[in-house]
């Protein structure tokens, strides 16, 4: 039997996949001792991915800001950083695939040691996906005597997987005393537009710095800034009519006093995907009129492609401090977290439920700067395009309002679905050659209420062409010449 190569995507998917990393972070030289901590901001940037059969890891960096009060009362803050490692496994990664993989920091967690030591643990979440092409060889019935019963796929094939980095930056006017303490941002994809050859993405940064005031009464302000961006991707391949994903996570923010405001600066990291949906016909059955034909089936796994732009909404829960904290007189800044527990996908809606977890500094009324880590539940409802399975949740901004203990978190998030349901699809790649079938005499045979029959299966049974079954008064009459 004749063969034929037909190319498809094989991918593998992972989305919202958790680790931590540890380490111990010391005070600079010539800096305040640390009386305590208020508050710790993080980014985390991928240096350096690794595949092998059955495994993906990623190695990177942790940047982090750390807010302190020290022990004659200063507000201070001073950076570090700190090394991580994560991978996930499953049998259908492979050495030879592309891959894309981003890293994002969600709760964090910290002991102080001593005046200049901290132990710190950061919660990690990597989203991560490869791919490449397979040829796979099928079944080819261009020969005399030989019928197949055929469908049309779609089959994906990848055009590109690549990542970039961009350099926003924007200044912002504020009327601060000193060098900025800490800072912090977060990115989403808003326009993605292929053209041939690349791909031009804008997407918007929320882009955020903690700055002295010089007042005591409130010694710290939020200075932030919502920014657009946009980069113009080369991608060798891709067309317009290509389906394109992007995705992005910002990497490093830095801050600095500018003139009369704040300088913030960003890296962002963006990943893009390409791929093209061809059209493929292969044979699901066949027989042959000269032998008995046995056809070798085998199951095609396909990915019905799901996937969006990021759906950015504001989110709002009631909250309330935890027992033993100090009231709330005024809330000085706030940055959160999401950790999605269930997705229920029903009738083209898919309903995400998960907990926002904040870390909140805010004004008490006797205790001065203080810090709480709070949390509330989120139900979302989404639309679904082609039967996504993934789902991913950012928390991109939050404002905190309210006092003593009761507080009302507003939180604007990014929800993002991709992935899809994956089918088999029967599909025969060689075939056996039998015996010699018997060869029918010339005649035509009446198959009484035989319209609704398969052809295909009369003709299998009779061994001939399939075409020469007519249908007439609910019967099949086939000719044989």
């Amino acid at each position: 039997m004749k063969q034929r190569d037909i190319n498809v995507e094989k991918r593998f998917l992972s989305k919202e996949s958790r680790f931590s990393a540890k380490g111990q972070v010391g005070l600079p030289a010539g800096m305040d001792d640390i009386g305590r901590v208020v508050d710790i901001c993080a980014a985390a940037e991928v240096t350096d991915t690794e595949i092998t059969d059955g495994k993906l890891e990623a190695r990177g960096v942790v940047r982090l800001c750390i807010t302190y009060i020290s022990r004659d009362g200063a507000v201070c803050g001073f950076a570090s950083e700190t090394l991580f490692s994560g991978a996930v496994s499953s049998a259908e990664l492979s050495a030879d695939m592309e891959k894309l993989v981003s890293v994002r920091c969600g709760n964090i967690s910290y002991r102080v040691l001593d005046s200049a030591t901290i132990e710190v643990e950061i919660g990690l979440v990597m989203n991560a996906e490869a791919a490449c092409n397979r040829a796979i060889s099928v079944a080819d019935p261009a020969e005399e005597g030989i019928f197949a019963k055929e469908t049309e796929l779609e089959l994906p094939v990848l055009i590109c997987e690549k990542t970039v980095k961009t350099y926003p930056r924007t200044t912002v006017s504020a009327d601060i005393k000193g060098d900025v303490i800490s800072s912090w941002g977060n990115a989403v994809i808003e326009k993605i537009r292929p053209e041939d050859g690349r791909v031009a993405v804008e997407g918007r940064l929320w882009l955020n710095a903690v700055c002295p005031t010089g007042d005591p009464k409130r010694p710290v302000m939020l200075v932030s800034r919502k920014a657009p961006f946009g980069e113009l991707i080369e991608a060798e391949g891709v067309r317009e009519n290509d389906n394109i994903a992007v995705t992005c996570s910002v990497e490093r923010v830095g801050a600095r006093p500018a003139g009369d405001g704040v300088e913030i600066a960003a890296v962002v990291s963006v990943c893009c995907r390409a791929v093209r949906l061809l059209r493929e016909t292969v044979a699901t059955d066949m027989y042959s009129s000269r032998t008995e034909l046995k056809p070798v089936v085998a199951e095609l796994p396909l990915t019905q492609e799901g996937g969006s732009e990021a759906s950015v909404r504001t989110v709002t829960a009631e909250t309330k401090l935890p027992e033993g904290h100090a009231p709330v007189e005024e809330p000085l800044f706030a940055r959160g977290s999401a950790n999605i527990t269930e997705l229920r996908r029903e009738r083209g809606t898919a309903e995400v439920q998960g907990a926002i977890d904040v870390s909140l500094c805010y004004m008490s009324p006797e205790a001065g700067i203080r810090s709480a880590a709070v949390s509330a539940p989120f139900t979302e409802k989404l639309a679904m395009t082609r039967g996504e399975t993934e789902c991913t949740a950012e928390v991109l901004s939050v404002v905190c309002t309210g006092s003593g203990s009761e507080l009302t978190l507003a939180c604007e998030m990014a929800f993002g679905l991709s992935g899809g349901e994956k089918k088999l699809v029967p599909v025969v790649i060689d075939a056996e050659e039998g015996e010699a079938r018997k060869k029918q005499s010339p005649g035509i045979t009446l198959v009484l209420n035989g319209g609704d029959r398969d052809p295909f299966e009369i003709g299998r049974e009779l061994g001939i062409d399939p075409a020469d079954a007519q249908i007439r008064d609910g019967n099949m009459r086939i000719i044989r010449k």
